[in-house]
C-alpha cells in the first residue's frame, strides 16, 4: 500500500469549540482520551460511532483505535499520539476507508486542545483534518471521481459528524452543570487525580433528568434539599404551595 501523504491537498477540515466552566487545571484531555469507555465513545455520536480501543505502537507510542461511519464510509482510525498532554492531544492516523466503491486509505489528523479563558473557565476545541494518500488518488481516478467532488463529499459528511458531536457535547455540559448545581456527584465522574472529567451522559441522564428539572420544580426541590441548600429549598416549597393554592381557588 502506498502511504505517501499529499499534505498540500485537503479532503476535509472541520472544527468546533465549546466553553468549559471549570479551571483549565482541572481538565485532562489525555487522561480522558486514553481511558475512554467504549459505551461512552458510542454515546458521543450515535449511531455512527461503533467501537474504540487503546493500544500502542511497536515503539510504545499511545494509540487510539476508533471505528466509525462517516457518511457511507466505514472508517477504521489508527490514531497515534504525536502529542498527549492534559491540554493538547495531536493524533495522526493512516485510516482505512471502506467506501461503497471499495477500500482505500487517507490521513486523518485529530487535534483536541484546551486554552485558558480565565480562572474559572476554558475553551475546548476539537478539529479534524483529512489529507489524501497517493493510494487514494489512484483509487478515485480508477472510479472516475475527480478530487474536487471527493473532497466536497468528505467535507459534507465530516461536517454532519462534527455537528452531531457538538450537540452531544452541549448536552453533556448542560447535564454536568445541573449535576454541579444539585450536587449529583455521579454526573461529575472525577478522575482519580481530581481532574475535571466531562463524560458523555447516558441517554437517561441526557434526556430524562434535564427535562425533569426544567418541568417539575418539586423534583428540583427534592434534589436541592439533599444538598442542604435551605434558601433554594424554601423558595421552591413556597412557590409550589402558592401554585397549589391558586389551583384550588380556581
Amino acid at each position: 500500500m502506498d502511504n505517501n501523504i499529499l499534505t498540500e491537498k485537503e479532503l476535509s477540515n472541520s472544527a468546533y469549540s465549546h466553553i468549559i466552566h471549570a479551571p483549565i487545571e482541572k481538565v485532562d484531555i489525555a487522561g480522558w482520551l486514553f481511558t475512554l469507555p467504549e459505551a461512552e465513545y458510542c454515546r458521543c455520536c450515535p449511531p455512527d460511532h461503533i467501537s474504540c480501543a487503546t493500544t500502542t505502537t511497536d515503539d510504545g507510542k499511545k494509540m487510539s483505535i476508533n471505528v466509525e461511519m462517516i457518511g457511507k464510509t466505514l472508517m477504521i482510525q489508527h490514531y497515534v499520539a504525536e502529542t498527549a498532554t492534559a491540554s493538547l492531544c495531536r493524533m495522526v492516523s493512516i485510516s482505512d476507508a471502506f467506501t461503497p466503491n471499495g477500500r482505500t486509505r487517507v490521513q486523518v489528523i485529530w487535534t483536541l486542545s484546551v486554552k485558558r479563558i480565565d480562572d474559572k473557565s476554558c475553551e475546548y476545541t476539537n478539529s479534524v483534518v483529512a489529507h489524501p494518500t497517493s493510494e487514494f488518488m489512484d483509487f478515485i481516478a480508477k472510479h472516475n471521481i475527480c478530487f474536487k467532488d471527493a473532497a466536497a463529499q468528505r467535507q459534507h459528511d465530516g461536517a454532519i459528524t462534527i455537528d452531531a458531536r457538538r450537540l452531544c457535547s452541549r448536552r453533556a455540559l448542560n447535564v454536568w452543570r445541573w449535576g454541579m448545581r444539585i450536587g449529583n456527584a455521579e454526573m461529575l465522574a472525577p478522575l482519580e487525580a481530581g481532574s475535571f472529567r466531562l463524560r458523555v451522559p447516558t441517554s437517561e441522564e441526557m434526556y430524562e433528568f434535564p427535562s425533569r428539572v426544567y418541568t417539575n420544580s418539586l423534583e428540583c426541590w427534592r434534589w436541592t434539599f439533599r444538598c442542604g441548600k435551605d434558601r433554594y429549598c424554601q423558595r421552591n416549597e413556597r412557590r409550589n404551595n402558592e401554585r397549589s393554592e391558586f389551583r384550588q381557588s380556581e
